[in-house]
């Protein structure tokens, strides 16, 4: 499945500062409506793709659909991806409501960012 995806234009420097104005969002779960009004979406750790799952197929194509899904499941505005000891993790990143998100992992595990392509059809 194509789901029109590119990597961002940054460095990793300049796209770790950016992270700092998102949050981690993981999939909606339902909550109390009290709750909802102030905190829609419940976070979640990222999406593990662990490097001892000799079963996992991470030659394909399709490996990373689980964090597309999750991007439009949230809304989010970027898909990021660390490398973590040999494993990696992905997760979706949505606008904040504080400057000063502290983002999951170290700048030296940012691995990868990507944007969704919008385009519109003449």
């Amino acid at each position: 499945m194509c789901w029109d995806f590119s990597a961002t234009p940054f460095d990793q420097s300049s796209m770790y500062k950016i992270l700092t104005r998102f949050w981690n969002m993981g999939k909606v779960r339902r909550k109390p409506k009290y709750l909802m009004l102030f905190y829609p979406f419940c976070f979640e750790a990222p999406i593990l793709f662990s490097a001892s799952n000799s079963s996992a197929n991470y030659t394909s194509k399709d490996w990373m659909n689980r964090c597309y899904e999750r991007f439009y499941e949230v809304g989010g505005q970027y898909v990021v991806y660390w490398l973590v000891d040999g494993d990696m993790y992905c997760e979706v990143v949505c606008v904040g409501t504080t400057n000063n998100y502290q983002p999951t992992f170290a700048q030296r595990y940012l691995f990868r960012s990507e944007y969704h392509n919008k385009w519109c059809p003449l």
